[in-house]
């Protein structure tokens, strides 16, 4: 399970608190301007771990890129990424999972869109890595598009019992949105 995180702290520890069930495995990319910390995040002792890198070191494919190799390196059946703005209620990420291993040929399963996605890790290494010269948005559908060519099936467990409080990373830090506001015309044409 990855989280990617570069700020919004309260979302993301509504994010983590939501998925106890999921904490051995849970890992949060860690690309905020202050850092993580324990004492303010609590829930940090009890989780797999932080991937610390520096402030938005990593582009949103290049963390997908990033969590499909550590998902391999683990030798995971099963790859989790959940936006940082995101919530399960009523144990729903431990169910989506379940869902997806009873969907072999399913090379993800959407909730809320991909808010909380599960990827079937053997598909991920036969379609490839996620397109990097995507910035932000775009990625996700050229990245499903992909799945679909490549013959693997796409299932969706319903968002009923997933919240996603929409895109904050953005919407809370200007620079942000200036940056995916002038590349919006690029990434459209390439698309």
């Amino acid at each position: 399970v990855c989280i990617p995180y570069v700020n919004c702290p309260g979302l993301l520890d509504k994010a983590v608190l939501s998925i106890q069930s999921l904490w051995p495995g849970l890992i949060v990319i860690d690309q905020s301007l202050e850092g993580l910390n324990a004492q303010s995040h609590p829930w940090m002792s009890a989780i797999c771990g932080v991937f610390r890198t520096a402030y938005r070191g990593m582009s949103f494919t290049q963390a997908m890129n990033w969590s499909i190799a550590e998902a391999t390196a683990r030798n995971a059946t099963h790859l989790v990424f959940m936006h940082n703005d995101a919530e399960c209620l009523n144990d729903a990420g431990r169910r989506a999972i379940q869902f997806a291993r009873e969907r072999p040929r399913a090379a993800v399963v959407f909730t809320h869109y991909d808010a909380f996605a599960v990827f079937n890790v053997a598909a991920l290494k036969e379609i490839g890595p996620w397109d990097e010269s995507f910035q932000w948005y775009f990625s996700d559908n050229d990245y499903y598009h992909r799945v679909t060519r490549s013959g693997w099936e796409r299932a969706e467990f319903g968002g009923d019992h997933v919240l996603h409080h929409g895109s904050q990373t953005m919407r809370t830090d200007p620079k942000i949105e200036a940056e995916v506001a002038a590349h919006w015309k690029w990434h459209t044409d390439h698309y």
